[in-house]
């Protein structure tokens, strides 16, 4: 890669990073001072439940597991209008049959009487459309149990999703801070190598290959802070807040 294309790649990816560099910067700063990001990072637990309740995906499951519910309890009272109780009183002369049995002789008579009679009973009648309204409880139920396996398998997704944009974030830190010590030594030599070359003690493609090299750092450190600033607000998104890291 000659010079000229690599100091153009360098302007390109400044000049796509600079409202990201803006507002990224503060925190670079911060976390370049600590090798290990982890430190500065909140608990990977709390950043998998805060995840678990921000999710609308999740929000939207509790939702139809009521909707759910409802049903279920709605079939059961459908099935349980085919129950009845059945209750009522009369006032008036009854006939009432009397058996009398007298010297092995038995006679029986009737007997008008004035009296006020009860009656009560259980009414319990099955259409045939009712076993299918029975199965009907039965799907809602079944219906019911899916959904709550969905939701569990949905919380194990976004918690495994959220460990990997966890340590993404601390594998563009790592790199971040590699390519920052890199930047620092390449400085270094070319700031030797142009007094060596000044002095004629290196030849000019020895101070091209240098400069090269110290130019390719420095656009593979801008590239890294990118993506590391992606990272995190990729991580932010997920959990649903703005991560502050901690700073001695």
């Amino acid at each position: 890669m000659s010079r000229l294309l690599t100091y153009t790649l360098f302007g390109l990816i400044l000049i796509s990073a600079k409202v990201g560099a803006q507002t990224g910067n503060d925190i670079i700063g911060h976390t370049l001072a600590e090798n290990d990001i982890t430190e500065a990072l909140p608990p990977l637990r709390d950043l998998q439940d805060s995840a678990e309740l921000y999710s609308p995906l999740l929000k939207m499951y509790d939702s139809e597991i009521i909707i759910q519910e409802l049903k279920v309890k709605l079939e059961k009272r459908e099935w349980m209008d085919y129950l009845g109780f059945e209750a009522s009183m009369k006032y008036g002369l009854f006939d009432n049959l009397l058996i009398v049995e007298d010297l092995g002789i038995v006679d029986s008579q009737t007997n008008t009487t004035e009296q006020m009679r009860y009656t009560f009973g259980v009414l319990f009648k099955i259409p045939l459309s009712g076993f299918a309204e029975n199965n009907n409880v039965l799907i809602a139920r079944e219906e019911t149990e899916k959904l709550r396996l969905k939701k569990e398998q949905t919380v194990k997704e976004l918690r495994q999703l959220v460990i990997v944009q966890y340590y993404n974030v601390v594998k563009a830190h790592k790199k971040m801070v590699i390519n920052t010590g890199d930047v620092e030594i390449y400085r270094v030599q070319t700031l030797r190598a142009e007094k060596d070359f000044e002095n004629r003690l290196i030849d000019v493609s020895e101070y091209s290959r240098l400069h090269d090299l110290s130019s390719r750092a420095s656009v593979a450190l801008e590239e890294s802070k990118i993506e590391f600033i992606t990272a995190l607000q990729i991580l932010q998104e997920t959990v649903g807040v703005k991560i502050k890291l901690k700073t001695n």
